[in-house]
């Protein structure tokens, strides 16, 4: 038998963060995922050739992870490029009425979302396509988080459309190649070996600042996972839409700032703590690795005092957050560090956020007489955290807010209090 060398990798911080809370919590899942309804004559040769190109150039999609036989540290490596149903499976669903149709296609996504995955033997993604007709399929996909974050979801899916086109003959240039994602994580790896961690003075600080500000723990309890919660929906468009971006650009904060404030303002209402902890995720790409798809989103938490006063939150969310991005490039085992460090008190992250602004997965994509539709058959889930969820979509002409409470915010009272503040606030 001929034993033929693997290059292994380092993983970025992100990644491993990400595996230590799946290996410590695995009800996590450890999924993203995007579907689309796909209207008008798809080439479906065309399009599966334009998925191969996309993944073929794109090392994120490709890797594997285990632990080093020699020294049991984790590490990645490259797959072969995927072929046949191992890059894509194409299933007809015949004699359906298209509601049948949407039923098969969400109740298929959210099977492939909640099995996970394991890098160790499988390719860290799934796609489907499923054809109802020639003028109407479902393409459907699903990432494992280890392997690519929002930003990098977004990316590739932007470059599958943009081979679709170039493939179909809409565009004349080839796209761009991506940039390698196993190169990035081993730069990083290397910076560290010779710098240090440059930030870790930073985390040791901020570890002391946070026992000093946090009490005792009360009623809220800690994040676990349930299956009770309730969801919430905040939509912005139109003269409101433009009044709060003219109210952010005068003021000088983000709008994912102010949906924060807002947020923290709600909450404060509803609790008698003192302190709100919110986790945003924090892409730690260097400017050169802007296009890179793969896995940076590291999660960073800024602690809110009380107050009654808007403009006091703003300003110390725009202190923490400016802090937070100053110190993004901290090794895996400082900020894992960290964040054990808070566990083990009586310090609770109530709320966990994102922002995602302008994404392709988010948005209608047009190649040709083909129309592709975010959302039409998005998988069906019932659990909920046991803290709080909010993500922020933010687009040209909207503003859309999804907020997941747990149980410790979901009883009428409580959800619908902090609903209407939050409108107010906003």
């Amino acid at each position: 038998m001929i034993v033929v060398a693997v290059q292994t990798h380092a993983l970025t911080p992100a990644q491993l963060l990400w595996h230590n809370k799946l290996t410590t919590n695995a009800s996590l899942g450890d999924a993203l995922w995007t579907s689309y309804r796909i209207e008008g004559e798809l080439d479906v040769s065309a399009f599966v050739r334009a998925l191969a190109r996309a993944v073929s150039r794109c090392d994120a999609l490709r890797i594997g992870v285990s632990r080093d036989a020699d020294s049991g540290n984790l590490c990645q490596w490259l797959r072969p490029e995927p072929t046949g149903q191992a890059l894509v499976t194409c299933q007809n669903i015949r004699n359906a009425s298209e509601e049948r149709f949407a039923r098969y296609a969400r109740s298929a996504i959210t099977a492939d979302v909640a099995s996970g995955y394991d890098l160790a033997t499988e390719y860290p993604f799934t796609f489907r396509l499923l054809r109802h007709s020639s003028r109407l399929h479902a393409f459907q996909a699903t990432f494992s988080h280890l392997a690519v974050d929002a930003t990098g979801q977004s990316l590739f899916l932007a470059d599958l459309w943009r081979n679709l086109a170039y493939i179909m003959g809409e565009a004349e240039t080839e796209p761009a190649p991506s940039v390698s994602f196993l190169a990035s994580a081993d730069a990083h790896a290397a910076e560290l070996a010779e710098h240090g961690d440059t930030t870790a003075g930073f985390w040791q600080e901020r570890n002391r600042m946070v026992r000093a500000m946090v009490g005792p723990r009360d009623a809220i309890g800690s994040n676990t996972y349930t299956q009770e919660g309730v969801t919430l929906f905040v939509e912005i468009d139109g003269p409101e839409l433009v009044e709060l971006r003219e109210r952010c650009r005068r003021e000088r904060y983000s709008e994912f700032q102010v949906t924060i404030a807002a947020l923290a303002g709600a909450m404060f209402q509803v609790t008698a703590r003192e302190v709100l902890g919110v986790t945003i995720a924090v892409d730690a790409r260097k400017a050169a690795e802007r296009e890179v798809v793969g896995m940076f989103a590291i999660p960073l938490t800024l602690f809110l005092r009380r107050s009654d006063r808007r403009d006091v939150l703003l300003r110390t969310i725009r202190e923490e957050v400016l802090a937070l991005l100053r110190n993004r490039r901290v090794a895996g085992e400082t900020l894992a560090g960290f964040r054990a460090d808070l566990a083990a008190t009586d310090i609770n992250v109530d709320v966990a956020a994102s922002y995602l602004k302008d994404l392709t997965f988010s948005q209608a994509v047009q190649v040709g007489q083909v129309v592709a539709r975010p959302g039409a058959y998005d998988p069906v889930f019932t659990a909920a955290v046991g803290g709080s969820d909010l993500q922020v979509t933010s687009r040209e002409d909207l503003l859309q807010l999804i907020l997941r409470l747990g149980p410790s915010f979901s009883a009428p009272e409580t959800s619908s209090t902090i609903l209407k503040e939050l409108r107010a606030r906003l």
